[in-house]
């Protein structure tokens, strides 16, 4: 039997302590205790307690060293919410020096989007932005902070070596899997996002260490059982959801008076139908105030809480890539995507590619055709076959368990 562990998260966005908080209740019950650091730019408390999550920030630590931090914690285990963030990476490799399992608990439907390596559709402009980032010397400063991890982790040639092969293809916009994709473990919601995983990481890793532990948006946005397959095709509501992706820095590169004549467009073009278009921000939209440019356009922010129950009274949706679509999915909304330009097809994952009740529009006329003739079609089959492949494992309310479930495993082999 193994208690009184003590489990150390990490995270650089405040926001997301929720995601951490949700195991306290699994891990006090079996006398684990955790804590969350946080580096975070708007995090200004040194320590706060979210939830019963007791948030630390890096900057009360002597130093913001992820080796002198692990030292001074001496954790059982680490759990991140990204395995890509140079500073995960060194993250990781502190980890691995001190012989400290590291946990990846993924923070969405992976699966609702398509590839984001050198296979993703916009690889051109991914690879200008890297150069970008490294003219204004961004990476230049995380890839020698980096390096100043490799000293301190006494890292071998080979791996050395590999640095620099790697950074090498990376500058010609290949892949290369890095060693410090291996974890002791990683957590996903779906077995689709199981399989994501092993193609974004070229099956480099462990595949036997992805376990799938279900959709936690199930209980973030408290979704019930009732709400499964519940569109009515009589809906009546002039109400339309949009969801947005983070839409001004993924889609328009942060070319924001291009994304608001866009938005702008599709409002009139729904307004001119005889619906409403309110609007689900993703919380990097929220950080950016475009809540406040789209509220002075009529088009209003929904909350979490909020995010449920308008989308039970929506006639249609419209869905950037986003996890959150997963949600309409399984309520059977008919679901409108944008494929026109600057948005790509290949930018849904397979989740989006199988959903019956899907209709792609190219450009403005053919959403306006679609809220003016209609086009969803009563296919209720298809839409629980639908939901039995990608609800993922239920109830919901046992996600803590299975992710606890894996802590557990990973600590009683205490493998790296």
């Amino acid at each position: 039997m193994i208690d009184n562990k003590k489990i150390l998260a990490l995270d650089f966005d405040y926001s997301s302590a929720h995601r951490f908080s949700a195991l306290l209740p699994v891990l006090r019950k079996n006398n684990f205790q955790m804590k969350l650091i946080c580096d975070d730019k708007s995090f200004l408390e040194k320590e706060k307690i979210f939830d019963g999550l007791l948030i630390k920030n890096i900057t009360s630590y002597p130093s913001r060293n992820f080796l002198n931090i692990l030292k001074i914690e001496n954790p059982d285990l680490i759990i991140v919410l990204n395995m890509n963030l140079l500073k995960i990476r060194s993250l990781n490799r502190c980890c691995k020096f001190l012989g400290i399992p590291i946990i990846l608990l993924e923070h969405g439907v992976v699966s609702a989007g398509g590839l984001t390596n050198s296979k993703r559709f916009d690889a051109g402009k991914a690879l200008k932005k890297r150069y970008i980032r490294i003219l204004k010397g961004e990476l230049i400063s995380y890839f020698f902070s980096y390096i100043s991890y490799l000293i301190y982790t006494k890292a071998s040639l080979k791996s050395w070596f590999f640095l620099f092969l790697e950074v090498f293809l990376k500058l010609i916009g290949k892949d290369f899997a890095t060693e410090d994709w291996k974890y002791s473990a990683y957590c996903v919601y779906l077995e689709s996002d199981k399989k994501k995983l092993l193609s974004q990481l070229k099956n480099s890793i462990d595949k036997n260490k992805i376990h799938v532990v279900g959709n936690y948006d199930l209980n973030l946005f408290n979704i019930d059982y009732e709400s499964f397959n519940s569109y009515k095709r009589e809906n009546k509501s002039n109400s339309i959801l949009y969801i947005d992706s983070d839409c001004v820095e993924r889609t328009f590169y942060h070319n924001e008076n291009v994304y608001l004549d866009y938005i702008v467009k599709v409002r009139n073009i729904v307004n001119d139908n005889g619906f409403k278009l309110l609007i689900k921000l993703h919380p990097n939209s929220l950080k950016k105030k475009i809540d406040y440019k789209l509220s002075n356009l009529n088009i209003n922010n929904i909350s979490n809480e909020q995010f449920i129950p308008t989308l039970k009274v929506s006639k249609y949706v419209i869905g950037e890539p986003s996890s959150i679509n997963v949600m309409v999915c399984l309520t059977g909304t008919p679901i409108l995507t944008p494929v026109l330009k600057p948005f790509n097809k290949k930018r849904y994952g397979i989740i989006m590619e199988q959903y019956p009740n899907r209709y792609d529009f190219s450009d403005y006329q053919e959403l306006e055709n679609i809220l003016k003739f209609g086009k969803d079609k009563s296919q209720n089959l298809e839409i629980s076959n639908w939901i039995d492949k990608f609800a993922g494992p239920l109830p919901p309310s046992d996600y803590p368990i299975r992710v606890f479930n894996v802590i557990k495993k990973v600590l009683n082999t205490k493998k790296v």
